[in-house]
């Protein structure tokens, strides 16, 4: 009978408004019997709220958990739902949704959202199915397909990735930030007599690169001596005045026959990318002199043919030859220098 007893005054405490201790009536625990209404009635905030639904709710100190949705104006822990959350004012914990999370004015620790995530700040994480949308950014944003920030201090993983300033890391396939690397640039390279157009995206402390070149003499003709190249570089110097480019690149020709090359890289026809990748590393030094718009550059460029990977065709293996043994690895480098225009 005590135990019963004891039992009863436990669950009476839990479950009863407290007042005094906090601004307005407070609740340790709260269940939500259908969203916006919870036992015990007549409050808002609480330490813990839990709902086989959906859960409505002011401040939360501790737990949010309901199994479609939560929406609270506050939370200093966790929010978890099968659907969604909300956090109207701020978000100082973790969300954690099938779907998607938002978060309001306060600084967000960590959001994982199934589709998307929303915050006003975030100081922490972000890790979507599809994308991630924040103010300033001090942590990380990760999603398959795009990141939006403001100013951000961290990195930023995802197939395009938007910042206004950029302070860390962006990696994905496009890199924007005003204070970042975007630039279109053609140049022509000799010995070899290739013409080379490239895409540089990301900023100065690391950026992606990817090109396509081909000899002069073929250009719009045959695409058998075609190059592509991807790669990631580091830019140093003044990046509105005078400034150096360091990149090393994969480079891959396509050959005589496209659609093959193609079948391979999209795994189509039972074809896969090892059937045709034969790739050779590129190095490039450049240096750049920007006029505002125009850029002016000019540098070198070594195409590493490899005696463990003889992949370098013919055409490329000309200019400077330097052979030697590194890490028990033989090769030739063959550089040659070009000069190009950017915008």
């Amino acid at each position: 009978m005590k135990r019963f007893l004891l039992i009863v005054g436990l669950v009476f405490l839990l479950f009863s408004p407290v007042e005094g201790l906090f601004a307005g009536e407070y609740a340790p625990i709260q269940i939500s019997l259908v969203p916006g209404l919870a036992l015990p009635f007549g409050t808002l905030d609480a330490g813990i709220v839990l709902g086989a639904i959906g859960n409505i709710s002011g401040r939360i100190d501790l737990l949010q958990a309901g199994g479609v949705f939560n929406i609270a104006r506050s939370v200093g822990g966790l929010q978890a739902a099968g659907i969604f959350n909300i956090a109207s004012e701020g978000m100082s914990g973790i969300q954690a949704a099938g779907i998607f999370n938002i978060s309001g004015d306060r600084h967000t620790a960590l959001q994982l959202g199934g589709i998307f995530n929303i915050a006003a700040e975030l100081k922490g994480s972000q890790i979507s199915g599809i994308f991630n949308i924040a103010g300033n950014v001090e942590g990380a944003q990760i999603a398959p397909i795009f990141n939006i920030a403001d100013d951000t201090t961290g990195f930023q993983i995802g197939l395009v990735n938007i910042a206004r300033r950029m302070k860390g890391i962006q990696i994905g396939l496009v890199n924007i930030s005003s204070n970042g690397v975007f630039e279109f640039s053609s140049s022509w390279e000799q010995p070899s007599g290739y013409l080379r157009t490239s895409f540089k995206t990301g900023n100065s402390y690391i950026f992606a690169v990817y090109s396509i070149a081909a000899p002069e003499s073929e250009l719009f003709k045959v695409l058998d001596n075609t190059v592509v190249s991807a790669g990631l570089g580091s830019r140093f110097g003044e990046l509105r005045k005078l400034y150096i480019d360091l990149s090393i690149s994969a480079s891959q020709a396509i050959g005589n026959d496209p659609g093959h090359f193609w079948d391979a890289l999209t795994f189509s026809g039972g074809i896969e990318p090892r059937n045709v990748l034969a790739p050779w590393p590129t190095l490039d030094a450049g240096i750049t002199l920007s006029l505002g718009a125009i850029h002016l550059m000019a540098g070198l460029r070594s195409e590493i043919d490899l005696a463990s990977a003889p992949n370098l065709p013919p055409t490329l293996a000309k200019g400077w030859a330097y052979s030697d043994i590194w890490f028990g690895e033989s090769f030739t480098a063959w550089t040659k220098w070009y000069i190009g225009i950017g915008l």
